[in-house]
């Protein structure tokens, strides 16, 4: 099934790329607070949504990242949802949130305003310590879900 989104939707990215940060796994990503959305989403990226605040959870969610341009990624995004393959064409438009680098992206999609933690795939079975907590600080109390485990490789 493929869908193509509608409706805008903040999603949080600063997460996942302190995750990678954490872990040292990109040199091109800039230290502390400059760190670029655009360089996380590049062309030929896979990133995968590790924890969730969405009511209903997409597992084994994953963002295969097709182009970008200086405002936008175009990915596929595949996951399970009640035992079933979903895959939707996405275009993500880059956002600034309190600073002066792209450190956001609204999803054009119809499932209200949540949170994910996203990891690129160097990072996913791991992600450091610092960064779950930190995720759950920002998630407000939110109720979180972990969409990712080691059989979500094998099933692509």
């Amino acid at each position: 099934m493929t869908k193509v989104a509608t409706r805008p939707l903040t999603t949080f990215f600063a997460s996942a790329l302190t995750v990678l940060l954490a872990f040292g796994r990109s040199s091109s990503l800039q230290q502390g607070g400059g760190t670029d959305i655009r360089q996380f989403y590049a062309a030929g990226a896979t990133i995968w949504i590790v924890n969730t605040t969405m009511l209903e959870p997409k597992y084994c969610e994953v963002d295969y990242v097709n182009h970008t341009s200086y405002k936008y990624a175009f990915f596929e995004r595949d996951y399970n949802k009640s035992g079933t393959k979903h895959k939707e064409i996405l275009a993500g438009m880059y956002t600034r949130m309190d600073s002066a680098t792209f450190n956001g992206m609204r999803v054009f999609q119809r499932n209200g305003t949540y949170y994910d933690m996203r990891v690129k795939d160097s990072a996913v079975e791991n992600p450091h310590a610092s960064c779950l907590k930190k995720f759950e600080e920002l998630s407000r109390g939110e109720y979180i879900t972990n969409l990712f485990n080691n059989s979500c490789r094998k099933s692509r």
